[in-house]
């Protein structure tokens, strides 16, 4: 299983609930993850990490492979999902650029999608209605981390998708 992750999720995880300098274990195995090609994250949400500066983006940068380009198929999925879902966009405080293409790069890979931001705040920019319409599940970062890696567990990224946090 592929597991395509959101700005929203890669923050989280690094600032608030698993910063690296105090669960340094859990990074290594992200690491790994992005590494299998488990992880998985588009271009845009690079493009918006690129705005912070807090040691994500170099995390991220040392780990390319975790990146999708924005290829000819998901820049058509994006524009039919802005289409359909015009909201989707939060133009008003200028936020969410990145999720029509977490979206997008996700159906392409048949991936979960990973986000830091919950079913009832996004039902008006419509990112979880938008992926269980188009048949995508989404899933609370990390939320089974601190079970299955806790010690020498191997259960590897599966877990994130594990219920609860899994929606579709």
């Amino acid at each position: 299983m592929i597991f395509c992750v959101d700005t929203s999720a890669w923050l989280d995880g690094w600032a608030r609930d698993y910063p690296p300098d105090v669960f340094p274990s859990l990074w290594e195995k992200l690491a790994e993850r992005v590494a299998d090609g488990v992880l998985k994250c588009s271009e845009e949400v690079y493009v918006e990490l690129q705005k912070k500066d807090d040691g994500l983006h170099d995390w991220l940068k040392a780990r390319k492979e975790v990146l999708v380009p924005i290829d000819e198929e998901i820049q058509g999925i994006v524009s039919e999902l802005l289409k359909l879902y015009p909201r989707l966009v939060d133009t008003y405080r200028n936020r969410s650029q990145a999720d029509p293409f977490v979206i997008a790069t996700a159906e392409r890979l048949q991936a979960v999608v990973v986000t830091g931001e919950s079913h009832a705040e996004n039902w008006t920019f419509q990112k979880f209605p938008t992926c269980a319409r188009r048949g995508i599940s989404a899933a609370s970062p990390f939320s089974k981390c601190s079970e299955s890696w806790s010690g020498n567990s191997d259960d590897g990224v599966e877990e994130i998708a594990a219920t609860p946090g899994l929606y579709r």
